[in-house]
């Protein structure tokens, strides 16, 4: 009986690796344990490939799993490790399991960067809790970690979310006063929390601000002209939509167009 080919353990994680671009996290499971069977000791890096096409799956209860074997081999998890297991979480929305993880970051001898900050942050902003959000936000700076555009739109997701309106464009402010730029996704998630509060008058400044520094996407015009219909500003509404079309942009909004006196 001939012998099933042992290769050695790079060819493996390579396997593992390209197990990412579709998600297939049952495939990598199945190539981790073959390395077992093999007699072929995986590595850090063999955990974290799988680790990481679970994140892409979004299978962060998976994910636990592998870090959990990972430990009972006596291997240390390293950033690579946290941030894959962190992105799994936020992927899933798992904002719970995301602060304890990040909690016992320096347990694992592990050092807590702004990737491991943002992806927990995400996870809270999908499940709208903007106050853990904030805490983050500030927790990272007593850190002295250094945070990105990433960070700030992070937590104005969160807010939102949680139509905190009137905080989510006191931090669009602030982006500027910490030597970062706000983006078109900083703009966007500050107009979707005026448009959630109807606040159609802040919708239509910010987006006057962003024409003045690059052009509006699909999010920002929607949000603003479901803004304007909330209020039944239609011929606000209308002028956004004629703007729209100049720019060959759809809009996925109905407006109550019987309204509009003409």
């Amino acid at each position: 009986m001939t012998e099933a080919r042992v290769w050695p353990l790079w060819q493996y994680n390579k396997a593992i690796t390209a197990c990412r671009q579709n998600g297939q996290w049952q495939e990598a499971f199945s190539t981790l344990n073959l390395i077992y069977l093999q007699r072929v000791l995986p590595d850090v890096i063999s955990y974290n490939a799988t680790i990481s096409v679970c994140e892409a799956a979004a299978e962060w209860q998976q994910a636990l799993i592998v870090i959990s074997r990972l430990q009972t081999k006596m291997l240390l998890p390293n950033v690579v490790t946290i941030g894959a297991l962190l992105g799994a979480c936020q992927k899933a929305g798992q904002w719970q399991t995301s602060l304890v993880l990040l909690s016992e970051v320096d347990v694992n001898a592990v050092k807590a960067n702004i990737i491991t900050y943002n992806s927990t942050i995400s996870a809270c902003g999908q499940s709208a809790k903007d106050q853990r959000a904030l805490a983050l936000l500030t927790e990272a700076k007593t850190l002295a970690i250094e945070t990105t555009i990433v960070t700030y739109n992070a937590v104005l997701s969160a807010l939102e979310k949680a139509e905190e309106w009137q905080m989510a464009l006191f931090l669009l402010r602030k982006i500027g006063k910490v030597s970062l730029e706000a983006d078109v996704i900083s703009y966007n998630a500050a107009i979707s929390a005026c448009e959630k509060a109807a606040e159609w008058q802040h919708a239509l400044a910010l987006m006057s601000e962003l024409k003045d520094m690059t052009q509006p996407t699909v999010i920002s015009y929607n949000a603003a002209i479901s803004a304007c219909e909330k209020c039944h500003q239609w011929p606000y509404a209308v002028l956004l939509l004629e703007a729209m079309e100049e720019e060959r942009l759809e809009a996925n909004v109905f407006l109550g167009l019987h309204h509009i006196d003409i």
